[in-house]
């Protein structure tokens, strides 16, 4: 993918960040409506990538899907491996949203 975004979700916040070529971009917004109208600005053209965590992804991903755009949720599982593969260790809501961001990039995940 040319443009991925990787969304690191919890209750509150959306740490996220947006890859495209060599350009990497570090964001943090709220976990509400505002949030996810920033979120739907940074993603033209771009797969937006998040785990499947508790119910917290649903509104995102159902918001981004009706407003046209990609969205690929993975199982935490998949993006955890994905991670001890590449040797990462750190493990904070920013790199998260990296790692997810780089898995995306990778392996182009199912919308």
């Amino acid at each position: 993918m040319d443009k991925v975004i990787g969304i690191d979700v919890s209750k509150a916040t959306l740490d996220g960040c947006f890859l495209q070529e060599s350009h990497k971009e570090s964001f943090v917004v709220s976990n509400n409506l505002q949030g996810f109208k920033k979120i739907a600005k940074k993603a033209n053209g771009a797969l937006v990538v998040m785990e499947a965590s508790g119910p917290y992804y649903l509104q995102l991903a159902n918001y981004l899907n009706t407003h046209k755009i990609e969205v690929s949720v993975v199982n935490p599982l998949v993006i955890k491996r994905f991670s001890q593969m590449n040797l990462q260790r750190a493990k904070t809501d920013k790199k998260d949203a990296e790692t997810i961001a780089n898995y995306g990039s990778l392996y182009n995940p199912k919308r």
